[in-house]
């Protein structure tokens, strides 16, 4: 968002190491037992059940994560030397921050910090400096009709006051100033790199500052700017229009102001007033306001023209088809997908390299947990594994917007092909098979659904067993065969039996 607004968008990767005490309680089963007398004994403890009973436990997590924070544009200071938006390119930067009293006194227990004492921090913290990005804000909401003051504390706390930090980075060295005048930590980098990214919207070569949407759209803004009070004053002499009288008319100029209900007293009317025709030079520009339009939208690539197309005298043929239509968005996603790259190639892939540099330096001493999905057993890796690593990232999301627009031309059409039984038939005898998998992935890439997970699941073993099976058709017909079978020899039984009884009685005449 710093980024688009402003030209650059600033954020700083970090290492998080820290101790957290927290507070659990654990459940445990308690047995319970009555007492009862008996005749001629003493009492006896018989068990009655269960009781459920917690325990108050505190317990020490240890954190150790990088950290990714977002830095106000005008908090960050650049060296001016940089050739390029990269921070990285950079000899130095440094960013000013507000941090409270007991924040700052919590660090004096670290040994590589020399924080002064307390009267000193509220002293700092009543005598803070002003810089030039709190009267910027402060005039920025001034034009709004409002009140705004960075540098002052609205809480009665003392330890609630802040105090103006300011972090000085190198590849070198790491020094933290507070209220200008005190060296809290001087230390080397430990690091290696300045730790600083930047999304630029319109890099500008030579220089660092790029241009944000605000410096790109001014001369369209003034354009339509000079539009619309040319239009609104050409309606306003419609509405009020001028009068002329004719010399000698004793009426004074406020009863000539036209307004509704006006009475005129005149020996001539024709002559001795008269109203020119009213000015219609501007009215089409509205039409020239939404052409500026079209045109921030190109330029923006915020556009809706894939979906309402570009007008134009008889219409815009291109909208009359769906290739026309797909083109038109396609020429839309081609203007995003350069911010997308910008994002890609100078933000999120050097902060992901610098990520496993210090997951390197700080290596997990227990190792981490690989594996647990599709069945696949965890593992325990080394941090051996981590520290020897060599891993390139790269991001692929603007790769997906140009193919996007792509496959949803001519995907039916390669859909058809690799569906075809014929062409799966020549990839069995040739040992190879369709991977249905990716083809889902591809429509999913396209459509922007998320839940992929949910669409494609594993068989059960039921299910198995029912595809094992025949079809119901065939199964069916197979049991119509069987009762077909049983009736047939059961006929045949019948006719051998009435046969056998004929014999009998036959040989019993004879």
């Amino acid at each position: 968002k710093s980024g688009l607004i402003h030209g650059n968008g600033i954020y700083e990767l970090s290492w998080l190491q820290r101790q957290k005490k927290r507070t659990r309680y654990i459940s445990s089963l308690r047995p319970q037992f009555m007492t009862i007398g008996s005749i001629g004994g003493p009492p006896r403890q018989i068990p009655r059940g269960y009781q459920r009973v917690y325990e108050k436990q505190t317990i020490t997590e240890i954190e150790n994560r990088p950290e990714l924070n977002n830095v106000l544009l005008y908090d960050f200071y650049i060296d001016p030397n940089c050739p390029t938006p990269d921070p990285q390119d950079a000899r130095f930067c440094a960013t000013r921050s507000l941090m409270a009293v007991d924040e700052i006194d919590a660090l004096r227990g670290n040994e590589e910090f020399s924080i002064p004492p307390k009267e000193t921090l509220l002293q700092m913290a009543k005598l803070k400096s002003t810089a030039q990005a709190d009267v910027t804000a402060s005039a920025i909401e001034t034009a709004r009709q409002g009140w705004f003051d960075r540098g002052n504390d609205s809480s009665a706390d003392p330890a609630a006051k802040r105090i103006e930090v300011i972090r000085y980075w190198t590849e070198a060295r790491c020094v933290y100033v507070l209220d200008r005048m005190w060296p809290a930590y001087n230390q080397p980098n430990p690091y290696g790199f300045l730790p600083f990214y930047d999304f630029p919207y319109a890099d500008v070569l030579g220089r660092f500052y790029a241009l944000g949407m605000c410096d790109v759209l001014e001369g369209e803004q003034r354009c339509r700017t000079s539009l619309r009070n040319a239009r609104v004053d050409e309606i306003a002499l419609n509405i009020h229009l001028p009068m002329i009288k004719r010399r000698g008319v004793t009426t004074s100029p406020s009863q000539l102001r036209t307004k509704p209900g006006q009475v005129l007293e005149a020996n001539d009317p024709q002559t001795d007033f008269f109203f020119p025709d009213p000015p219609n030079i501007l009215q089409s520009a509205y039409i020239e306001d939404q052409y500026s339009t079209i045109e921030a939208q190109k330029i923006t690539g915020m556009s809706d023209l894939a979906v309402l197309g570009t007008p134009s005298q008889g219409g815009n043929s291109a909208s009359r088809t769906a290739t026309g239509v797909g083109v038109q968005a396609q020429a839309s996603f081609s203007r995003i997908q350069y911010l997308v790259e910008n994002c890609e190639d100078m933000g999120i892939e050097p902060m992901l390299r610098d990520v496993l540099a210090m997951n390197q330096l700080y290596p997990p001493i227990n190792g981490v947990n690989v594996g647990g999905q599709d069945n696949e057993p965890v593992r325990q890796v080394s941090p051996d594994v981590i520290v020897n690593s060599n891993v390139r990232f790269k991001m692929r999301a603007s790769a997906k917007m140009r193919s996007q627009m792509q496959l949803l031309q001519t995907f039916p059409l390669v859909l058809q092909t690799l569906a075809n039984p014929v062409f799966m038939q020549q990839l069995g005898q040739q040992g190879e098979a369709i991977n249905f998998q990716e083809v889902v992935a591809m429509l999913l890439d396209m459509t922007g659904y998320k839940n992929r997970a949910d669409l494609i699941r594993k068989l059960t073993p039921q299910e198995k067993q029912a595809m094992n099976q025949p079809p119901a058709e065939e199964m069916i017909r197979m049991q119509m065969q069987r009762e077909r079978l049983q009736s047939q020899e059961k006929t045949t039984q019948q006719k051998l039996a009435a046969q056998s009884e004929t014999t009998d009685q036959k040989g019993m005449m004879d």
